[in-house]
C-alpha cells in the first residue's frame, strides 16, 4: 500500500508544477499525516525537492511549503544511428533536452552488433562529457528510420543499414 501511495503522490507532480501537502491530500484523498510521511520519503530519495513557500491562506495562516518533481533525478539517453554519425540526446525526466552529443563515424555498411557497440560507446562518451555517472541514466532509447514492430521489440527493416530483417 505504501508503494502505491508513493506512486500516486509522485504521479501528481507530472502534471502540477508545485504542490503543497494540503493540495496533495485533497487530490489523492489521504490524510495530511500520510502525505507528510510520503513527502519525507520522496525528499530523502531526491525524487522531489522543496520549491519554497506558497501563499498564505485567506485567513492569513502560515505559508505552506511547496514541493516539485526533481527532473534531474535521472536522465534518458536517446540514440540515433543514421548512416554517417551517432547522435545522443540526453533528456531530463520532464523530457527537456539537456545535452547533445554527436560523433561522425561511417556505420552505413556496419552490421547490427557493430552499430549497437558504436551506440553504446557514444552513450558512454556523452554521459562522461555531460558529467553524470551511469547510475543517473534510467533508460536508453535507440531510434532511427525504418519499420519497427514495437509490440514484439523487432526492427523489421532499417532504411539506412543493410541489416537482416526482423532483428
Amino acid at each position: 500500500i505504501k508503494y502505491n501511495n508513493q506512486k500516486l503522490v509522485l504521479s501528481l507532480f507530472r502534471y502540477a508544477d508545485k504542490l503543497s501537502v494540503s493540495e496533495i491530500s485533497e487530490h489523492v484523498e489521504l490524510s495530511k499525516t500520510t502525505i507528510t510521511k510520503i513527502i519525507g520519503d520522496l525528499l530523502r530519495k531526491n525524487l522531489i525537492v522543496s520549491a519554497g513557500k506558497g501563499d498564505s491562506t485567506e485567513e492569513g495562516g502560515k505559508k505552506p511549503e511547496l514541493f516539485t518533481f526533481n527532473p534531474t533525478y535521472q536522465y534518458i539517453a536517446m540514440v540515433n544511428l543514421p548512416s554517417t554519425q551517432v547522435r545522443v540526446h540526453i533528456m531530463d525526466l520532464k523530457s527537456h533536452l539537456v545535452f547533445q552529443y554527436s560523433r561522425l563515424v561511417y556505420i552505413q555498411d556496419s552490421d547490427y552488433p557493430a552499430c549497437i557497440q558504436c551506440a553504446a560507446q557514444a552513450v558512454v562518451s556523452a554521459i562522461q562529457e555531460f558529467g553524470i555517472s551511469g547510475d543517473k541514466l534510467c533508460g536508453i532509447v535507440l531510434y532511427g528510420d525504418g519499420i519497427v514492430d514495437s509490440t514484439h521489440g523487432v526492427i523489421r527493416y532499417s532504411m539506412h543499414h543493410p541489416w537482416p530483417r526482423n532483428l
